[in-house]
C-alpha cells in the first residue's frame, strides 16, 4: 500500500529533496576527529550515490512500493546535519564512505560516536526519515536501520 503521503500521485521516477525535511533531529555537531584524514563527499555526488544505493538495496521493491513510485531520485540536499566523508583504502583505488548527524550519535547511552558505514546501511534511515513523519493519528512504526535498531535493544 502506498504511503498516505504518496497514495494518490504514482510516479516513476520520484524526486526528493530530504534537506526540505524539517522536523527531523540530527547531530550537525557529529563529525570525523581531524587525525582520520577523512575528506568530505560533496552534497550533490552523494545525492548521486544515495539514489543508486536507495534504488538498489535489497528492499527496494516494498519501498517503492510505499513511495508509490517505480525508483526514486534524491535532488536538493542532505538530511538537515548530516554530512557524507570518505576515506581512500590503503591501495587508493577504493572509497569508503561514512555518514555522519545521526540523531543518537552521542547521547541516550550510545556513548560513542556512530555513523553510518555505507550507503547502503543508510538506505533504511533514509526511509524512515521520508515516510515516518509525525502523523496525527497513526504511530510512526521506528527506524528499523542497525543504529536505531541497536539503539532500541539497549533501551
Amino acid at each position: 500500500m502506498a504511503h498516505v503521503f504518496f497514495r494518490r500521485n504514482y510516479v516513476h521516477v520520484r524526486e526528493l529533496n530530504l534537506s526540505e525535511i524539517n522536523y527531523l533531529e540530527s547531530d550537525p555537531e557529529h563529525r570525523p576527529r581531524a587525525s582520520l584524514n577523512y575528506t568530505p563527499v560533496l552534497d550533490d555526488d552523494f545525492l548521486e550515490l544515495l539514489t543508486t544505493a536507495f534504488n538498489n538495496h535489497p528492499s527496494a521493491s516494498s519501498m517503492m512500493a510505499e513511495l508509490n513510485c517505480t525508483r526514486i531520485r534524491f535532488v536538493g540536499g542532505l538530511p538537515r546535519g548530516f554530512a557524507c566523508f570518505q576515506a581512500l583504502r590503503r591501495e587508493g583505488k577504493h572509497a569508503d564512505r561514512y555518514i555522519y548527524g545521526h540523531h543518537e550519535s552521542t547521547r541516550n547511552k550510545f556513548g560513542t560516536d556512530k555513523t553510518f558505514k555505507s550507503l547502503k546501511q543508510f538506505v533504511p534511515h533514509v526511509f524512515w526519515i521520508i515516510v515516518d513523519q509525525p502523523l496525527a493519528d497513526n504511530r510512526p512504526r521506528g527506524c528499523l536501520c542497525k543504529l536505531c535498531a541497536e539503539q532500541n535493544y539497549r533501551l
